[in-house]
C-alpha cells in the first residue's frame, strides 16, 4: 500500500520510507469421490515490512488433509526481525518458527526453531553469506524420540 516491497526478508536497500505488504493465500482440493478421500485445504497470510534498514516478516499457515484413514492438520508460523547495522552490507536478525503437525498445542509432532542470523551482503541477495545459530526442538508423539539440539548453519548464495 505504501510502495513496492520485495519478498526478500531484509531491507537491503535501506528504505527511507516505511513500506509493507500483506498477503493471503488459500487452496482447496476436492476429492469428488475419485479416491474415496476427503477434501484438502489450506489458508495462510503474511506481512512484510521495511523501514530504514529494519525488516519484519511474519507468516501464518494452516492446512487440513482429510486422508483416509486419518485426518492431518498442520499449523505453522514464522517471525523474523532484522536490522542492517552496516547499511546494505551487514545484517543481524532474530528468527522464530514453529510447525505443529497435529495442531494439538501440546508440543507433540512439532518442530520449533529460535535463531540468531548474521548476513554479509556483497551484491544484495545475488552474492551473500549467512550464518544462523540457535535452538532446534524436534518433538514427536513419543517423548523418547524428541531431539532438542543446537545448530550452526553456514550458507553462501550466488545468483547469476
Amino acid at each position: 500500500p505504501l510502495g513496492g516491497v520485495a519478498y526478500t526478508e531484509t531491507d537491503v536497500k535501506h528504505s527511507d520510507d516505511f513500506r509493507f505488504a500483506l498477503g493471503v493465500n488459500g487452496w482447496l482440493h476436492q476429492d469428488d469421490n475419485h479416491a474415496d478421500e476427503g477434501d484438502d485445504w489450506s489458508v495462510g497470510g503474511d506481512l512484510a515490512a521495511f523501514w530504514n534498514g529494519f525488516s519484519l516478516l511474519v507468516e501464518f499457515h494452516y492446512s487440513e488433509m482429510d486422508d483416509v484413514p486419518r485426518d492431518d492438520e498442520a499449523l505453522g508460523w514464522l517471525a523474523q526481525l532484522g536490522y542492517f547495522v552496516v547499511p546494505e552490507t551487514f545484517e543481524i536478525a532474530l528468527r522464530a518458527a514453529s510447525i505443529d503437525w497435529e495442531h494439538n498445542g501440546n508440543g507433540n509432532s512439532a518442530r520449533r526453531e529460535y535463531l540468531v542470523v548474521l548476513g554479509d551482503f556483497w551484491r544484495d541477495h545475488d552474492l551473500k553469506a549467512q550464518m544462523d545459530f540457535g535452538r532446534i526442538e524436534d518433538h514427536e508423539g513419543d517423548p523418547d524420540d524428541n531431539r532438542d539440539e543446537w545448530r550452526l548453519r553456514l550458507q553462501l548464495q550466488v545468483i547469476f
